[in-house]
């Protein structure tokens, strides 16, 4: 069986954990990783950051042929908008299309969420770290996972059959259609009521929030509890610096290479 394409672009900035994580939680079949390549001593930085990252992904499961470094400047926003527009041209026909916003700056994050809406198979994620390393002296910007938050950069209104649906599976997932017809609609139990569940199963499924294996599993996925509990990065605010001075890091915050 020739297995789904999963695509995820991740820019490196001082993070490490933050770039390894969503790979790793959502699978992937071929990664980018985009490389900070001014001069000096921030960019110098980044590529340490850069070279462990994908030290990590070597080791771990990923066949090196499927692994690209390209280079860009994440401090300049047409350099990241131009180098992810090409990457999404290119790689168009994959299942999905993941994009990291959570481990480089804030320039990148936005270039990729403008990207994204153009594309129905882009989905951009961001990595909640367990802790920020401030100051961070030599150290990734953040260090763990608590949690991963996917979702969409495109609008889609929910009808009310559709919101019914995902309340339920925010409850627990089901084994078939029966099962949750038989759940959500109960005085509805005819092959019309399966056949209209069945449209809006596959609706939801395309648009990324359920997985659906028919006769086995109808789940919410991550982007899908994510719609219902929107993205919040909660850990450890009053160690977050107001000035990138305090965490030891110069520059404008635009250039936040945590994401956060």
């Amino acid at each position: 069986m020739t297995r789904e394409k999963i695509v995820h672009v991740v820019p490196i900035g001082f993070e490490e954990d933050r770039a390894v994580s969503g790979l790793m939680e959502l699978g992937a079949t071929d990664i980018y990783l985009l490389i900070d390549e001014k001069p000096g001593s921030w960019g110098e930085n980044a590529r340490r950051h850069a070279e462990r990252v994908e030290e990590r992904l070597n080791q771990v499961f990923l066949d090196p042929s499927h692994l690209q470094r390209i280079a860009f400047d994440p401090t300049n926003y047409e350099s990241s908008r131009r180098v992810v527009r090409q990457i999404l041209a290119k790689e168009k026909d994959a299942k999905k299309i993941f994009l990291n916003v959570s481990s480089s700056t804030k320039l990148c994050a936005i270039a990729f969420a403008l990207a994204a809406t153009e594309h129905e198979n882009v989905f951009l994620y961001y990595i909640v770290p367990k802790k920020y390393n401030l100051p961070t002296q030599g150290q990734p910007f953040s260090s763990g996972m608590e949690r991963i938050e996917v979702f969409s950069p495109r609008t889609y209104e929910f009808g009310e059959l559709e919101n019914i649906i995902l309340d339920a599976l925010s409850r627990g997932t089901y084994s078939s259609l029966g099962e949750l017809n038989s759940a959500i609609l109960p005085d509805e139990m005819s092959k019309a009521s399966r056949a209209k569940l069945s449209y809006y199963i596959r609706k939801l499924q395309n648009q990324g929030y359920i997985d659906f294996d028919p006769g086995k599993r109808i789940s919410l996925t991550t982007l899908g509890k994510a719609r219902l509990n929107p993205p919040t990065d909660d850990v450890l605010h009053d160690t977050v610096p107001t000035s990138f001075e305090e965490g030891g890091m110069n520059g404008d915050q635009s250039n936040n290479s945590g994401g956060s």
